[in-house]
């Protein structure tokens, strides 16, 4: 993480914005990048992906395609989340299907499902790469945009390195310092946050959170509701 420029750790409450800004264009992004990457195959189903993302402990993966030698998605939790909203069946009064072999017969043919159906499903994960030689500064920027995730990839195509959301927050604060008085601040004063917190109740069932999660947010706060 050489600068060009000679900067004195010792004394970050000193420096300039401009100095800041120097800081994340010099620093190379793959410094921090995530190198072991798990992916699934293109001609996976969705039961394949999904044993794929529970046995390696992980949210997202990238679909690789090996007949045309390309990655061609993303497979997200959201994505299966939001698939599953807009395809569970109910009957005219609201209520799950419960005939046994209409419940099989669909949680089949939903596992049977091409994993490439579910790819940016939700719309909220796209695939989207770097150069690796691109700096951590060009990461950020399509943070800013609402991305989740970038990959970083040679010349040739290869994944070289994967940053997220989380991977900058945990370097950003263990180098809290750089960022100056900002660092101070209340997240009011930075209005970071939403205002309106979506909820869901304990009592509500699991596809009515499947279903706000796939229209709004990636996650939901559960209220506890008890009657005394």
């Amino acid at each position: 993480m050489g600068d060009s420029k000679t900067i004195n750790k010792a004394s970050h409450e000193t420096w300039t914005h401009a100095d800041r800004v120097h800081r994340w264009t010099a620093m190379a992004a793959k410094s921090i990048a995530v190198t072991k990457i798990i992916t699934v195959k293109a001609s996976f189903t969705v039961q394949q992906a999904f044993e794929t993302l529970s046995d390696e402990n992980v949210l997202s993966a990238p679909i690789f395609d090996e007949n045309a030698h390309k990655y061609v998605g993303v497979i997200d939790i959201v994505d299966i989340v939001s698939y599953l909203a807009q395809n569970f069946k109910e009957d005219e009064e609201g209520h799950a299907l419960a005939n046994w072999k209409e419940v099989i017969k669909a949680k089949n043919e939903f596992f049977a499902t091409p994993v490439t159906e579910l790819a940016d499903f939700s719309h909220r994960n796209p695939f989207r790469s770097l150069p690796d030689t691109c700096s951590l500064l060009d990461v950020m920027k399509e943070f800013a945009t609402g991305l989740k995730r970038v990959f970083l990839t040679s010349p040739k195509g290869e994944l070289n390195g994967l940053i997220t959301q989380t991977t900058v927050l945990k370097y950003l604060s263990q180098h809290n310092r750089e960022l100056g008085d900002v660092v101070k601040l209340k997240l009011s004063e930075l209005d970071l946050g939403e205002k309106h917190v979506i909820t869901i109740k304990d009592s509500d069932k699991a596809i009515d959170a499947f279903k706000v999660m796939a229209s709004k947010v990636s996650c939901l706060p559960i209220k506890r509701f008890s009657f005394h």
